[in-house]
């Protein structure tokens, strides 16, 4: 074969070459990844998540509007049986971040000023949590100006 030729091979098959599958079927992408974890390939001369590449060939093109969700919560899985388009709402709330946006907020156990964030402390309102001592300073400090004339 001469210098500098070489056979062109398909981005399917590429990607096939680089999937390991796992127990749960998972189809593990083994080559590059991007942000995320999520697996790249090159495609028409340009790079493209190789799960979206393989939903399309698959599954067809994804809706205008949609992402793929991987039903199997791992990134790196390009089986297009563990891919769904759905829209960008439902994928985050199938998602784990509103369960870890939850528990970051709730590792918090003092207000911004130290005061603890217990039952006698703490005030909920429309699903937000204020500090009461805050509050009451706040106040103090206002009526105070008021009665300096300030």
């Amino acid at each position: 074969m001469p210098k500098g030729i070489f056979p062109r091979i398909s981005t399917l098959e590429r990607l096939l070459q680089k999937i390991s599958i796992t127990e749960n079927g998972c189809w593990e992408w083994q080559a590059s990844l991007a942000r995320g974890n999520y697996g790249v390939i090159g495609h028409k001369r340009r790079t493209v998540y190789a799960h979206r590449f393989s939903y399309e060939h698959y599954k067809g093109r994804v809706p205008d509007g949609l992402q793929i969700d991987h039903l199997c919560k791992n990134p790196k899985c390009v089986n297009p049986e563990h891919l769904e388009a759905v829209t960008p709402s439902e994928n985050t709330r199938r998602s784990d971040a509103p369960r870890i946006a939850a528990e970051r907020h709730l590792a918090i156990t003092h207000c911004p000023k130290g005061h603890p964030y217990d039952l006698i402390n703490t005030r909920y309102y429309k699903g937000k949590r204020f500090c009461k001592e805050c509050n009451r300073l706040s106040k103090q400090r206002r009526n105070t100006k008021r009665e300096l004339g300030e």
